[in-house]
């Protein structure tokens, strides 16, 4: 692999620095001055004196220097300022421009729903001007400034849920109070208080379903071509990857309508174990064959967990409840009725839109568990192939087959549930664009209702990584025909776009995103992408985060190692404690 040393005398744009030039050279390790000078292919200097800024890089081919000020006072506008004049830097000498311009966050669609809901409050003002809101964020965060996504791993969120994750922008559910929708008896995003509702998760579902509401209706023409040249005179955010952006942030707009904002939760429960280890896997993830004489122990946990959940946020509405993992299902049925009878009893239900339970493992899923899972009010279920290629599940250390997720799926339809999930990853080694374009063809005859498309992000110091290099492999693959593949396969199962995150390293520099039927839509992995709502993580490994009225976020975790968390578990709640006080 090349190397190319960065040499910056700020230490403090060393991440930006780093995430744009990878992004600008896929497959280049880039390194610090930190590390040693032995066979390095290239040098990438920056040298900041005040506002003045020289710049170098003498890599391969690629030679260019050039020397600028920076104008901006203030200290957000200045860092979004370097951004941009970086990314030029590096555009200009390379002769490319990248998918997200110089977006180095994981939280694309947060920045343009923020610059939407600017639009709209400007239009009903009749304010002609759009001022940058130095809130948003700066190079090397996403629209919120969020914690470093080196965390994230793929298909895991801030909590360590499948779908993914620090907002300085407060907003309820919609972004902004709207008087066009709210009543008497509702709150800012019209859903109904609880002392006026007498429904359940399942009809309340139903009665969504399709539901656009008010808000796409009002953003016009002139407001998404406000939106437009602002997110290229910011963010030289431009073109395909643009147009998906607003789509996806204006559909989750009308969403969030319809849950709680700061005034509800969700919660998590965060399950770490699976059958086995996967390849690529970043996240808390133990065999369970370790660990069968501690389930018993480790559900205790959590139910103290849930029991402290249900006393000290009872001045909150319940939105969505997730059980993730790891693998829920590698649980037995005892154990599985146990968990899920404790959750539907502990915790308030009558304002729960959404109860999803991870069984991505075709490995993991029996008819006996499924009769158990339906006792319950669980309204979407994901069932993950991550490819259709036994010979890529072999390589990747999934024990089961491509016909054993074929009989799983089928299984869970029988079972009866209507709203089935289903994850698959491009960029998995040794695959090329025709193993996705098999895959997305395997998967429209079995047709989920949902579909989310990771690409794989290769951390520096996971599992993957090592073994790729043991190996001498690289990954090959045609990332943006690979994208392009699944959303056609999307569109022909009828699936629109409804969220999306990105993640550092990420192959091709593009992004995860999930397709639904309309109505479908995983709320859950909405709200822990757009950070507009408090998540209560309960288990192992998991991460909560309490989202303030006023924007602030803070977060607490949980160990992840499963000893510690039985023994700390009376510290584990103490954090939440703190947390949420």
């Amino acid at each position: 692999m090349k190397r190319i040393k960065i040499q910056i005398n700020k230490s403090e744009r060393e991440y930006d620095v780093y995430a744009l030039l990878t992004s600008f050279f896929p497959g280049v390790e880039a390194v610090t001055g930190a590390d040693d000078e032995e066979n390095i292919d290239g040098y990438f200097r920056i040298d900041e004196y005040g506002n003045r800024v020289k710049i170098s890089i003498d890599f391969e081919e690629t030679k260019a220097e050039d020397e600028f000020e920076i104008a901006s006072e203030s200290k957000d506008d200045a860092k979004k300022e370097f951004g941009r004049r970086l990314y030029d830097f590096l555009s200009n000498a390379t002769g490319k421009e990248l998918p997200w311009g110089n977006l180095t966050g994981i939280r694309p669609t947060k920045l343009i729903r923020t610059m939407l809901e600017e639009s709209l409050e400007e239009s009903k003002s009749g304010n002609a001007e759009c001022p940058e809101n130095p809130e948003t964020a700066g190079v090397g965060s996403d629209a919120s400034g969020a914690e470093n996504p080196e965390t994230a791993g793929v298909g895991s969120d801030a909590s360590g849920a499948e779908n993914p994750e620090s907002a300085d922008v407060g907003s309820d559910a919609s972004g902004a109070e709207n008087p066009e929708t709210a009543s008497a008896g509702s709150d800012a995003s019209g859903v109904e208080k609880p002392e006026n509702k007498d429904k359940n998760v399942a009809s309340d579902s139903a009665a969504n379903s399709g539901n656009t509401g008010s808000i796409a209706d009002s953003v016009t023409e002139e407001i998404i071509n406000k939106v437009t040249e602002r997110a290229y005179k910011e963010r030289r955010l431009r073109g395909e990857k643009l147009d998906l952006g607003i789509d996806i942030a204006i559909r989750e707009m009308d969403i969030m309508s319809r849950v709680h904002g700061t005034d509800g939760y969700s919660v998590y429960v965060g399950i770490p174990f699976c059958p086995s280890t996967c390849l690529y896997c970043s996240f808390t993830s133990n065999p369970i064959f370790k660990y069968k004489d501690k389930i018993k122990d480790y559900l205790l946990a959590v139910k103290k967990e849930l029991e402290w959940t249900a006393s000290n946020m009872s001045d909150r509405y319940l939105d969505t409840v997730y059980i993730g993992g790891g693998t829920p299902t590698t649980l037995n049925p005892e154990e599985l009725d146990e968990l899920l009878g404790y959750i539907t009893t502990i915790l308030p239900w009558e304002n729960v839109r959404e109860f999803t339970i991870e069984a991505g493992r075709a490995d993991s899923i029996t008819e006996e568990k499924l009769e158990v899972i339906k006792k319950y009010p669980i309204t979407r279920i994901s069932v993950n192939p991550q490819t259709m290629s036994d010979e890529t599940l072999k390589l990747i250390g999934r024990h089961h087959t491509v016909e054993q997720f074929v009989n799983a799926f089928k299984m869970v339809r029988e079972a009866g549930f209507d709203n089935i999930n289903s994850d698959i990853i491009i960029g998995l080694p040794g695959e090329n664009t025709e193993d996705v374009k098999h895959t997305i063809d395997e998967l429209v005859k079995l047709a989920p209702d949902s579909l989310t498309v990771h690409s794989l992000a290769i951390k520096r110091a996971s599992r993957l990584k090592k073994w790729l290099d043991e190996n001498e492999l690289e990954i090959t693959m045609d990332y943006e025909k690979a994208m392009s593949i699944c959303a056609e396969g999307a569109k022909k199962l009828g699936l629109k776009p409804y969220y999306l995150y990105r993640q550092k390293q990420m192959a091709g520099n593009l992004e995860n995103t999930g397709y639904s039927v309309p109505g479908k839509e995983g709320l859950y992995n909405i709200l822990i992408m757009e950070e507009i709502q408090s998540i209560v993580a309960i288990g192992a490994g998991s991460v909560s985060k309490c989202v303030h009225n006023n924007g602030l976020i803070e977060r607490c975790d949980n160990v992840k190692d499963i000893d510690l968390y039985l023994s700390k578990i009376d510290e584990m709640i103490e954090r939440k404690q703190k947390l949420f006080k």
